[in-house]
Parts: C-alpha cells; sequence; structure tokens
C-alpha cells in the first residue's frame, strides 16, 4: 500500500503529501488519496499494477500484469504467446531480457561501485604475491591469496549476474547517457539498454523458436503487447487526476 501511496503523490500534482489528516489546503488528505486508489483498483486495476511494475518494479504487480496479457493473448490466438508476453512485459518494465544480460553483467563489473573494490584488492594481492616470491617460501601465504583472488572474482561475477538481470540501467553511465562530459558509448548515450528488433527476436529463438516458426506477425504482436500496457497506465493515470480534481472542489 506504500507504494500506491507514494505512486498517488508523484502523479498528482502541485500538492504533495500529508498522511496525517491535517486540514491545511496545501496538502493531500488521506481520504482523497484513498478515493483516487478505490477507482482506479476498481476501475483499472491492470492499469494500477502496470504502474506500479514501471514506476517501483513491484514483482506481485508485474505478474499480475503478465497474467492478464497471458489471457489476452492465448484469446487472441497468438502463437508462441508466453514468449512474447514475457518480452512484452519485460522490455515495458525495464527488465533485461536474457540476451542482454551478458553485456550487462560484463559492464557491471567493468563499471559498478562492487568493481573498483574488488580491482583494488586483486591487485593488492597479487603484488603481494609477487614479493613473497621475490622472497622466497612462504607457499602457505601466497596460496591463501590466490584463493582470494578466486574467491573475490567469483563473488564480483555472481554480483554482477545478479544486478545484471534486474535493470537495463546503465552501469557506465548510471542511467545518465554521458560519460567523461561525452555520449556514453556503451548505451549509445541512451542511458539504459531497451531490446532491439533483433535482441527480441534472438529471445525468441534463444527459447527453441525456429525462424521459420516464428512468422511475420512476431514483432508488431509484442509492440501490440506493450501498447496495451502503455494504454492502460495512461487511462488509470486520467482517472486518479480526475477523481482528485473532482474530490478538490
Amino acid at each position: 500500500m506504500s507504494n500506491v501511496v507514494e505512486l498517488l503523490e508523484k502523479l498528482i500534482k502541485p500538492k504533495s503529501l500529508n498522511l496525517c489528516g491535517g486540514g491545511s489546503d496545501n496538502f493531500l488528505r488521506k481520504e482523497e488519496l484513498y478515493a483516487a486508489l478505490n477507482v482506479a483498483v476498481s476501475k483499472h486495476a491492470f492499469g494500477l499494477n502496470a504502474l506500479l511494475m514501471t514506476q517501483f518494479s513491484d514483482l506481485s504487480a508485474t505478474n499480475h500484469v503478465a497474467k492478464i496479457l497471458l489471457r489476452h493473448a492465448e484469446d487472441q490466438g497468438i502463437s508462441f504467446h508466453e514468449i512474447k508476453v514475457s518480452i512484452a512485459v519485460c522490455t515495458v518494465a525495464k527488465i533485461p531480457l536474457e540476451v542482454q544480460v551478458k553485456k550487462i553483467k560484463s559492464l557491471h563489473k567493468r563499471y559498478g561501485p562492487r568493481s573498483f573494490r574488488s580491482r583494488k584488492l586483486i591487485t593488492t594481492w597479487k603484488k603481494r604475491i609477487e614479493s613473497l616470491e621475490r622472497s622466497g617460501g612462504h607457499f602457505h601465504l601466497i596460496q591463501k591469496h590466490r584463493d582470494d583472488i578466486k574467491l573475490e572474482e567469483k563473488s564480483l561475477d555472481s554480483w554482477a549476474m545478479k544486478q545484471a538481470k534486474t535493470s537495463t540501467i546503465c552501469p557506465r553511465c548510471k542511467g545518465t547517457g554521458k560519460a567523461s562530459s561525452k555520449s556514453c558509448s556503451s548505451c549509445d548515450g541512451l542511458g539504459r539498454f531497451s531490446p532491439s528488433m533483433r535482441e527480441m527476436k534472438q529471445e525468441i529463438i534463444s527459447r527453441g523458436i525456429s525462424e521459420s516458426e516464428l512468422g511475420l506477425t512476431w514483432y508488431a504482436e509484442i509492440i501490440n503487447l506493450m501498447n496495451i500496457i502503455h494504454i492502460a497506465q495512461g487511462e488509470v493515470v486520467q482517472e486518479m487526476k480526475l477523481r482528485y480534481e473532482l474530490e478538490s472542489i
């Protein structure tokens, strides 16, 4: 529920939020928030969940959106509808496709906040190993540092994979689109990695669907599914704003 309240605070301007129920005209009253919420839930549950999915990465809302879209795609007779719905939902929710994960992971390992710490530790251990080897002996300590390096590399790899699977934000420019005052070359200045038509096709093929089975309308079907989500979001935003305006009269 806190996500919904924060969402309403974002959507309804220019007033700010007051959950204490104060009477100032400069604050939204709690009853106004929940009046808008009740209308949204009753009339536009799909759109509300779509908003929570895109604004807060809400897992429950994402599952709700996917479930409704799956039913729609199945009713429409869309072939391989589960894969197409998955791609549509991930793209709108800014969740990386599997084919994008490898590149994003490599960037996290190179530019992520954890990478700087790991590189410093590994460099320090390597220098100690070189020093110990020059002085002779110390085999146990040398092996310990080698094990430390392997453990740190494994830990960094695991961390980078986790990050790469949850967000499409470019690790190099941190979503700004700029690196060293220039357009970020890693994401082409976009700040994110939105899947291209080619990547979507690769995603489908990687799941065992041949190009001949794919047909000619697959991309249009995915775009249409994405549009359903976008339209639903727009409708619930308008409904919330309208309800707020009525409450404020």
